[in-house]
């Protein structure tokens, strides 16, 4: 099973994956969730807004599922063992602004 993340707020999220060769970011926006099959390994706001106090990545582990969720302007992360990482903990990054990644929840 692999890393998911769900966004349970009205931000659009850059959520990185790793498996499928360098990081790749894509866009995971309000109420949606990442693709079943896709391995997320990462998630941050698109705007810098912190989750948590922390403006750089969470790290999604394994199996684990990241809910990102909003009680007002504040965002926080719901996570087993997700740890807050550097901006680099993904190496160089490629990131896609494409619409619509992702399922709804």
């Amino acid at each position: 099973m692999a890393g998911a993340v769900r966004n349970h707020t009205q931000k659009t999220l850059w959520v990185v994956e790793t498996d499928a060769g360098p990081a790749r970011a894509h866009k995971l926006g309000p109420n949606r969730k990442s693709p079943a099959g896709v391995d997320t390994d990462g998630v941050k706001t698109v705007d810098g807004t912190p989750i948590s106090g922390h403006t750089s990545w969470w790290k999604v582990r394994d199996i684990n599922t990241a809910d990102v969720n909003q009680s007002g302007a504040q965002l926080t992360i719901d996570c087993f063992l997700c740890p807050a990482v550097n901006e680099n903990e993904f190496g160089p990054v490629t990131f896609d602004n494409s619409p619509n990644w992702g399922e709804p929840l």
